[in-house]
């Protein structure tokens, strides 16, 4: 029997029993919370999403949530979660927030370090990991105020697009460092807290995503082998010595295996991999709703698309099959120093609308958006002007997914009205 808790400010979902079964279709539902989810991950077969106004939620089935940390409109904008030990686990975003929890998730305490905005990061305790910023990687070793990671030979002036970081302890840290949007890509690393830090690039391979499972480092991508490119997906425990892995990712072959987390990698749009966790398992999802931004527990998949949209996993009929549809874009980090993208003097988290929309077609449309920016950086309201009829809901629901860094005046937040113009293209 399920219990129902309502939340007053139109947070309202239940917690469901442990051991439920999802009951979620086999088509994409879009989970109302009342907050903007902006990161997702797992943690021991549950979701854990984070957002506007420092809400932090958890689900085990992706329909029934509970909330763990509740959304206030000053709070902090949350813009990632995760959890290095079943206990451990952390949650970052604007102004340097940090909040960390030691119970599971069961609370969560702010220790806000001095750092700015955080695009990405992998704590092992608090005060203890590394942070990726708009500028720079910064190493946090027991104190709120970080070390930069040395520019040591001009390694990241060579490697600005620093994409993935990963903290497996204290001693450990290390960050996937890239030379280019698209290339090949190299592993930075130290063992001893960040004092000193080694280079290694991987011959003829191709490193996607990078991350930290089960106290290990795991790269994911390809590499070419007799003039051939095959999957490859290997493990480390210093970021130097790896081994490739055993496990069946035969799966990858037809594309490259991507935007891999905690729970797996995506093999297409509709197929998942798991090469983490005992055996490799296989998980199908419909077609048009699986993005970069994605997690999955036992039997359940949810994602962030304009919304946080969950469906229960099928057991794929073929995994060996040729995709229909490509993968969804991998949505990389900007190279360190890179400018911020500002409307009327606020910073965009996310405010751009489906490429599908823009790609060039035989007429453009200028939408005008007057927008009502929240206190947690989240859209209020969103008046559209310009758009088709055939498109105006569409777009509505796009830009009502747009997020700032939340809007502050000496010091203090605050609610603003700005106005964003932008061109759609009109399919004929």
């Amino acid at each position: 029997m399920r219990t129902i808790i309502r939340f007053v400010l139109g947070v309202a979902f239940s917690l469901a029993a442990a051991g439920q079964v999802s009951a979620l279709p086999f088509t994409w539902q879009t989970i109302r919370l009342g907050f903007r989810v902006a990161g997702i991950t797992t943690k021991s077969g549950s979701f854990w999403i984070c957002g506007a106004g420092g809400a932090i939620a958890s689900s085990s089935d992706g329909e029934h949530w509970q909330i763990r940390h509740q959304h206030e409109a000053a709070g902090p904008l949350l813009l990632g979660i995760g959890f290095t030990s079943p206990s451990f686990g952390y949650a970052y975003g604007v102004s340097g927030a940090v909040l960390t929890t030691d119970d599971g998730g069961d609370t969560w305490i702010a220790h806000p370090v001095e750092s700015g905005t955080i695009l990405h990061a992998s704590f092992s305790a608090p005060y203890f990991g590394i942070v990726r910023t708009r500028d720079k990687l910064l190493v946090f070793h027991g104190s709120p105020t970080p070390r930069e990671v040395p520019n040591q030979d001009r390694v990241l002036t060579r490697f600005p697009y620093a994409y993935g970081v990963a903290a497996l302890s204290a001693e450990r840290l290390g960050a996937l460092v890239k030379e280019g949007e698209y290339s090949e890509g190299s592993f930075l690393s130290t063992t001893d807290g960040g004092v000193t830090w080694t280079i290694y690039d991987p011959p003829s391979s191709g490193i996607r995503s990078f991350l930290s499972v089960d106290g290990h480092y795991w790269a994911v991508g390809h590499e070419v082998v007799k003039g051939l490119g095959v999957p490859l997906a290997m493990s480390s425990e210093d970021g130097t010595n790896w081994s490739r892995t055993t496990k069946n990712i035969h799966a990858c072959h037809w594309e490259v295996c991507t935007s891999c987390n905690t729970s797996g990698c995506i093999a297409s749009s509709t197929l998942l991999v798991d090469p983490f966790h005992g055996p490799t398992t296989y998980a199908s999802v419909p077609e048009e709703g699986l993005t970069w931004n994605w997690a999955q527990v036992a039997g359940s998949v949810c994602t962030l698309n304009y919304g946080l949209r969950c469906v229960a996993a099928a057991t794929p009929k073929d995994v060996e099959a040729q995709p229909a549809v490509p993968s969804p874009r991998t949505e990389g980090l900007p190279r360190l120093g890179a400018p911020a993208i500002t409307v009327m003097g606020l910073v965009c988290i996310e405010c751009t609308v489906d490429r599908s929309l823009t790609e060039p077609r035989q007429s453009t449309n200028l939408i005008h958006a007057d927008l009502v920016v929240g206190m947690d950086g989240s859209i209020k309201s969103a008046q559209i002007k310009g758009a088709p009829k055939v498109l105006k809901q569409t777009v509505q629901e796009q830009v009502e997914d747009w997020l700032f860094e939340p809007p502050r005046r000496d010091g203090k937040p605050i609610e603003v009205s700005i106005t964003k113009e932008f061109g759609i293209a009109v399919p004929r």
